[in-house]
């Protein structure tokens, strides 16, 4: 029940009393967070509303009301909250690669292993692979750097793609660049299905070994995200690769109160929400673009010289510009690689939700947290790492392994894997070696 409103100064804090017993209340107020009333209802937090100073937010009505972990962001009136969401929703998905991968060297068998292309000097490259090594050696995951140029990354990849002892390929994008025109990226323009070198590349990768999930069915116009926000709700016979910044994207967001109504039927779930997402590069702006689509949002997806709306599975280009699509949004996702491109606070309207991908300020989060309500989400970078390592474990288990006693994945198929013992030789000699013979 509420008890009341107290006044400190020019902020305001509703108590929050729950019964806990009949003759005994507790207040559990000590922050305000903003939740759909649908979720309040659910979860009985809440069963008469006194404060008339509800906001609509499409098909969300957002409340001042207790949080439900110490967790869960501050809001305050007077400017905005930066929450680390990545950082919490990493840690379970780690403790679950290290039970697994703990239980495999208890049996005596082989650990997840993978294996990492660079083909340029990409600083942006570099610094992931180090930040990612470290990941996989303290979860025991086995990943190897292989160095190659560019001319000789496909048959890298094929080489891998045969390689038993390799349970998992990731290729550090971006390697050719897009608006090249020779013979070979003319022909893979001339093909319908590829824009770059970079997209047929992402199809070598065979399916059972793709961890990044950007090829084959993965990236198919209809990307199911509603085993991604929630998979522990989704069966087993389900749960897919999908790229994974774009996954941990979506799962950030769902943890914030507001964007996510768990309640609604999936294609609802983010009803009445614009998103805009200034990046629509297949690792993760496009995926992420058809997935919030799918789950019920409106979005923009910005890029360089053009901009599409998609909306319930559909996309189309329209004639609209940053700034607009940005005031009209309650979401604003930017990933743009470049030190000079800014989008000012002043376009980002009160109460939005605000994720910088880019290793540059894209927007300033000082300036973000000024605007009334904000929440500036971060923390994605290390989700999406950790979800790259599941997706690895996902498919050791599901085509390496006739385990299937565990809960990171489910449903095992064929044991495509020879035995358990790495071979002596590295992955990068066995590369450089066929490479010698062709």
């Amino acid at each position: 029940h509420i008890a009341g409103l107290s006044r400190s100064g020019n902020r305001m804090r509703r108590a929050i009393l729950v019964k806990t017993s009949t003759s005994r209340l507790q207040n559990i107020s000590k922050r305000s967070l903003v939740l759909s009333a649908a979720q309040l209802e659910q979860k009985g937090a809440v069963r008469e509303l006194t404060n008339k100073n509800t906001r609509n937010l499409g098909s969300y009505t957002k409340l001042v009301a207790a949080p439900q972990s110490l967790d869960t962001p501050t809001y305050c009136a007077t400017g905005g909250t930066k929450f680390d969401a990545g950082s919490i929703l990493a840690q379970p998905i780690r403790e679950k690669i290290s039970n697994y991968t703990s239980k495999l060297l208890r049996d005596g068998k082989e650990l997840p292993s993978m294996v990492a292309f660079l083909a340029n000097e990409n600083p942006s490259s570099k610094l992931f692979i180090d930040l990612f090594n470290n990941c996989c050696n303290e979860d025991g995951v086995k990943l190897e750097v292989v160095r190659v140029n560019e001319s000789e990354i496909e048959q890298a990849v094929h080489v891998a793609n045969e390689d038993p002892n390799i349970h998992g390929i990731l290729v550090c994008y971006p390697i050719f660049d897009p608006h090249e025109t020779t013979s070979l990226s003319k022909f893979c323009r001339l093909t319908g299905d590829y824009l770059s070198r970079d997209d047929k590349l992402r199809d070598t990768v065979q399916a059972k070994k793709d961890v990044e999930g950007l090829g084959h069915t993965y990236n198919r116009p209809h990307i199911d995200a509603s085993h991604v926000v929630h998979p522990d709700g989704a069966s087993d016979a389900t749960k897919e690769i999908t790229p994974c910044t774009a996954e941990a994207i979506m799962k950030c967001l769902a943890s914030v109160p507001g964007a996510y109504n768990e309640f609604l039927p999936h294609t609802k779930r983010m009803d009445g929400l614009t998103v805009t997402i200034v990046n629509r590069s297949p690792l993760y702006g496009h995926p992420l673009a058809v997935m919030l689509s799918n789950e019920g949002a409106e979005v923009y997806s910005v890029a360089l010289n053009s901009i599409y709306h998609f909306k319930d599975f559909k996309y189309h280009k329209v004639e609209a510009d940053l700034e607009t699509c940005t005031r009209s949004s309650n979401i604003l996702i930017t990933g743009v690689p470049d030190s000079d491109f800014h989008i000012p606070s002043s376009w980002i309207q009160p109460h939005s939700i605000v994720v910088n991908m880019s290793e540059y300020d894209n927007v300033s989060m000082d300036s973000v947290l000024g605007v009334p309500g904000t929440v500036y989400v971060t923390g994605v970078g290390k989700l999406s790492r950790a979800i790259l390592r599941r997706n690895l474990v996902r498919l050791h288990k599901t085509y390496h392994t006739d385990d299937v006693d565990d809960d990171i994945n489910g449903k095992a198929v064929e044991n495509s894997a020879s035995g358990g013992i790495y071979s002596d030789i590295s992955l990068a000699q066995r590369i450089f070696q066929s490479l010698s013979l062709t």
